[in-house]
């Protein structure tokens, strides 16, 4: 098996879009999601199948086994604990080849855990300089996975991404 080449679009959508044609021209045999987050995408209080990272790899099967390759999804979610430092360290925690990261922001905002570390340049938000950190730490992983940024409303729908919105412009 040749080794795929990184296709650099310029968004999410478009870098997964490229990630899974690769898997259905035979360049590559598996897609692998790696997930972060807190105790809502570990699974904290109900069953670790009925999680979203479980739903969303049965959702995902049947289209990447149709695509002739493999799926792996590795939730690596933990209850409780600060997006930072663990969203410096996405190698370690997701393993280097990874073609789409999900970080889930639920009970957090974007610089929780950053308190005191001075990683925001003169001007810019904290909130901010949160999120560029993780793009730039996701981005530098060898297969340049897409990132998707997860907020769930009370509901379970998707809440609208007006932090994020500032910060990648």
């Amino acid at each position: 098996l040749r080794r795929a080449p990184v296709v650099p679009p310029e968004d999410a959508d478009a870098r997964l879009c490229a990630q899974l044609a690769l898997l259905a021209l035979g360049h590559k045999r598996r897609f692998v999601v790696g997930v972060l987050g807190s105790s809502v995408s570990a699974g904290h209080d109900g069953f670790g199948d009925a999680a979203w990272p479980r739903v969303i790899e049965r959702w995902l099967m049947p289209t990447v086994k149709q695509l002739g390759g493999a799926l792996t999804v590795r939730n690596q979610a933990v209850g409780g604990t600060n997006p930072f430092p663990t969203s410096l360290c996405l190698a370690p925690i997701l393993r280097t080849y990874v073609d789409l990261v999900i970080r889930e922001w639920e009970y957090w905002s974007f610089a929780d855990g950053m308190e005191g570390a001075r990683m925001a340049k003169p001007g810019v938000s904290a909130e901010q300089a949160g999120i560029e950190l993780l793009l730039r730490t996701a981005l530098a992983l060898p297969n340049q996975p897409a990132v998707h940024f997860l907020k769930m409303n009370h509901n379970g729908a998707a809440a609208p991404p007006a932090r994020l919105e500032p910060a990648v412009r």
